[in-house]
C-alpha cells in the first residue's frame, strides 16, 4: 500500500492566496514525499502547478448540514478510503471556517470526523475561523473539541483576535501564527513585463511611482460591501492621480473570477486616465508575487494580495467592508514579521475623502524619493 500526504484547502477556484500556499507545500515536501489533494476541479489544479491527474482526487461536495450528517452515518467510501491510507492531512489557507461558504465548512468539519474515527492526525496552516452562526458554532465545537480530545488535533494557528477569541471560548488550543502565504517564493525565472503607459515604464524606471491596485470580486458573500469599497479605491487612485503627476496605477487580476476582473475594468474605464495601465492578466501565485514585487505601492481589497505586498516590503493600503475582511487585515498587525508603518487600513463602510487625504499622507517619503510633483494647487473636490 503507498502512503501519502492527504492535502485539503480551498484551492481549485482560483483564489490567490490557497494557490499560492498549495504551490509552496508542494515545493517544500522531502524528496519521496507522496502527496494528494482534494479538489473541486481537478484538471484546473493539475494543470495550474503541473501535477499528475492520479496525484488530484475530487473532492466531495457537502452542501448542507444534512449532507454532513448524511455522510457521517453512510460513508463515502472513495474520500474515507483516501484518509485511511494517507499517514497524516495537511490543512492548508486558512479562510474557509465560517458561515459564509456552507460547502467548504461541512466538508471539512467532515474530514476532521473521518480523521478522529481512523486517528489520523491533523496538521493546519494559519487559520481565520468565524463568522459562524449559533448550529454551525455548536458543530464546528463538537467536531474540534472531540478531535482534540483523542489527539488527532494538537494545536490550530490562528491569524487575528476574531479566531483565537472562538477558539478560546471552544476551549481548542492555538497560537498566533503569521500566514503561510509570507513563505511563498516565486520559481526561479519567473517574468512578467510590467504594462507600458504613457510613460513608456520600466520596472527598474527612477521617477515613476508604480501603484498596483486590485479589487476583489466576491466582497458581498462575505458580508460586506462591494460597492463601497470600489468607491473609496477609485477616490483614492484618483486622489493620486490628481495629487502627484509621476503616478502610474497597474491593476493586477489575482483570481479566475470574472467578478474581479469586471471590477477591474470598470475601474480603468473611470479613471479615464492615460497614466492607467492595461490590466495584467496573471494566471499563477508566481506571477502575481513577482509583479506585486516591482510596484512602489499597493492598493488592495484581496488579503493575500496585501500579505504578498507586505512580504516584498511595499507599502500597501488595504481597503476592507465587513467584520469577517477586517479581522483577517487587523490579524497582520498583531505579527512582528508586518511594519506597522508599511500597512494603513481603510474601513470602506465609513469613508471620507478628507480622511482618506490623511491616508495617503505616508506615501509622501516615497514620492520624495522618486522625485515626485506634487500638484498642490489642484483642488481637492472629485
Amino acid at each position: 500500500m503507498t502512503y501519502y500526504k492527504l492535502i485539503i484547502g480551498g484551492f481549485g477556484f482560483g483564489n490567490l492566496g490557497d494557490e499560492a500556499i498549495l504551490a509552496q507545500t508542494l515545493r517544500t515536501l522531502k524528496k519521496g514525499d507522496n502527496a494528494v489533494m482534494l479538489s473541486p476541479y481537478p484538471t484546473k489544479t493539475c494543470i495550474l502547478h503541473e501535477l499528475p491527474l492520479s496525484n488530484v482526487k475530487q473532492r466531495l461536495r457537502v452542501s448542507s448540514v444534512f449532507s454532513y450528517f448524511r455522510y457521517v452515518i453512510k460513508l463515502h467510501k472513495p474520500t474515507f478510503a483516501l484518509i485511511h491510507s494517507c499517514i497524516e492531512i495537511l490543512n492548508l489557507g486558512g479562510g474557509n471556517l465560517n458561515s459564509f461558504d456552507k460547502d467548504e465548512l461541512y466538508h471539512k468539519l467532515l474530514i476532521y470526523s473521518w480523521a478522529n474515527m481512523l486517528s489520523t492526525g491533523i496538521h493546519f496552516g494559519a487559520q481565520t475561523i468565524g463568522p459562524l452562526n449559533k448550529l454551525d458554532y455548536i458543530l464546528t465545537k463538537r467536531v474540534l473539541c472531540s478531535a482534540v480530545e483523542q489527539g488527532v488535533i494538537k494545536i490550530i494557528p490562528v491569524r487575528d483576535e476574531m479566531s483565537k477569541g472562538i477558539l478560546d471560548k471552544m476551549g481548542i488550543p492555538n497560537k498566533y501564527q503569521k500566514d503561510d502565504a509570507f513563505e511563498f517564493t516565486p520559481k526561479p525565472g519567473t517574468y512578467v513585463p510590467i504594462s507600458s503607459t504613457l510613460f513608456g515604464n520600466t520596472p527598474e524606471r527612477r521617477g515613476i511611482i508604480k501603484i498596483g491596485v486590485n479589487l476583489k470580486g466576491s466582497i458581498d458573500v462575505y458580508g460586506g460591501n462591494s460597492e463601497a469599497v470600489f468607491d473609496t479605491v477609485y477616490t483614492l487612485c484618483k486622489l493620486l492621480l490628481r495629487r502627484f503627476t509621476n503616478i502610474e496605477i497597474h491593476p493586477i487580476y489575482t483570481s479566475t473570477d470574472e467578478r474581479e476582473l469586471k471590477l477591474l475594468w470598470r475601474l480603468r474605464d473611470r479613471l479615464d486616465d492615460a497614466r492607467v495601465a492595461e490590466i495584467m492578466p496573471l494566471t499563477s501565485a508566481d506571477e502575481v508575487k513577482y509583479s506585486i514585487s516591482k510596484m512602489d505601492v499597493c492598493i488592495g481589497t484581496r488579503y493575500h494580495f496585501c500579505v504578498f505586498a507586505l512580504a516584498s516590503d511595499i507599502p500597501c493600503i488595504a481597503v476592507h467592508s465587513g467584520d469577517y475582511q477586517k479581522a483577517k487585515l487587523q490579524g497582520l498587525l498583531l505579527n512582528k514579521y508586518v511594519r506597522v508603518s508599511d500597512l494603513k487600513i481603510v474601513d470602506a463602510d465609513s469613508r471620507d475623502a478628507l480622511d482618506l487625504y490623511k491616508v495617503i499622507s505616508f506615501l509622501y517619503p516615497i514620492i520624495s524619493y522618486k522625485g515626485g510633483v506634487d500638484n498642490d494647487y489642484l483642488p481637492l473636490r472629485l
